[in-house]
């Protein structure tokens, strides 16, 4: 305990002495000097991974150089068992290890909710999307209403359409179909067409294509020439779109692969059959495409060192409720995670200051 004097300024009262601390660290019986301060080696006191203490603070230094962070902070002595570290502790908002943690948590809790929303739109559900931002989009799907991002939304988005264009064409095939013609044989002459058609060095399209389909859309707008059938259709009523497959005779006149096509396909119901079984591909494709995110997205949250048993199902296999109880359960870990990182900084500035000797 050492004793501070203060000096009044009336003459005639006397000298105040004030009790003041000063707190100084002794090891084996000799005090803590500027020269072992300086070769104690710096430690992180709070654990990256579970946000736990690492071993006790003891107090803290009022000691910097030109090597501290720019953030307010303070260097913590803090021991273990036999070992003596040095922290520099600044705030959860200032600390790289903990903003680390939160980003890779809300990474996996959007992972969780984008394989939800995938796994939903798989089975046959319908989405609703809003546009929220340039990279988030609102998803209501199966009564449930998520947040994910714009990949995942355009890739919904252009899913539903093929799903829906698919059963739009299968009715008005249906409407125009035969008494004694089944669907197999409609699929089986449009496969034979789709043939022809190949042979005679012509590539067809769904309209469906520039809608939802980013090359073929710009094939439309610069390098390509793609023409409508019927001839007469316009943009809106067009059933098929069609352009000569070698890049070479696309510069002859149109006429001569025009007469091929008309040949090929002599009527708009013969077209329907071609243009039922173009948009059942365009939505076996966008189908395949969801499947593949979707089982990123498996991989990206199942630990790498995860057994057979814990790791995530199929597709198939998912459950969307086990699902959000996964997106639930991290986000809780990680609001405790940050609970317990908030408390062990409070107890640490709660200790004293210490002084070299």
């Amino acid at each position: 305990m050492a004793t501070l004097k203060r000096e009044r300024r009336d003459s005639d009262a006397q000298d105040e002495l004030l009790p003041l601390a000063i707190r100084t660290l002794t090891i084996n019986g000799k005090r803590l000097t500027p020269a072992f301060y300086k070769q104690i080696s710096e430690a992180d006191l709070i654990d990256e991974t579970t946000a736990e203490l690492r071993g006790t603070p003891l107090g803290h230094f009022h000691l910097h150089t030109k090597e501290c962070p720019d953030v307010p902070h303070r260097h913590v002595l803090w021991g273990f068992e036999t070992q003596l570290h040095l922290a520099t502790i600044v705030s959860r908002q200032d600390d790289t290890r903990y903003q680390s943690q939160a980003d890779l948590s809300t990474q996996k809790q959007r992972q969780y909710i984008s394989l939800l929303t995938l796994t939903l739109a798989l089975a046959g559900h319908s989405p609703t999307i809003e546009w929220m931002s340039e990279d988030r989009r609102k998803i209501q799907i199966s009564g449930y209403t998520l947040y994910s991002s714009a990949t995942v939304g355009d890739l919904l988005e252009s899913l539903e359409k093929a799903r829906t264009q698919q059963k739009e064409d299968t009715r008005i095939w249906q409407e125009h179909q035969l008494s004694d013609e089944t669907l197999k044989q409609g699929q089986a002459e449009a496969e034979a067409l789709l043939e022809q058609l190949t042979s005679a060095g012509v590539e067809v399209a769904h309209p469906l294509r520039f809608q939802i389909d980013d090359f073929y859309y710009d094939n439309y707008l610069t390098i390509n020439r793609w023409y409508r059938y019927p001839a007469e259709a316009n943009r809106e009523d067009a059933l098929l779109y069609w352009q000569v497959k070698d890049h070479w005779q696309r510069k002859q006149q149109e006429s001569p692969f025009r007469e091929r096509v008309e040949v090929i396909l002599p009527s708009p119901r013969k077209a329907e059959h071609l243009r039922l079984i173009l948009a059942e591909r365009i939505l076996q494709e966008h189908i395949e495409g969801t499947r593949k995110m979707a089982e990123q997205f498996i991989q990206s949250v199942t630990p790498k060192k995860a057994s057979k048993t814990n790791a995530l199902s199929t597709i198939e296999q998912l459950d969307p409720d086990n699902l959000w109880r996964a997106f639930e359960q991290e986000k809780l870990r990680f609001e405790a995670y940050t609970e317990a990182w908030d408390h062990h900084l409070s107890d640490i500035h709660a200790v004293g200051q210490l002084f070299l000797v």
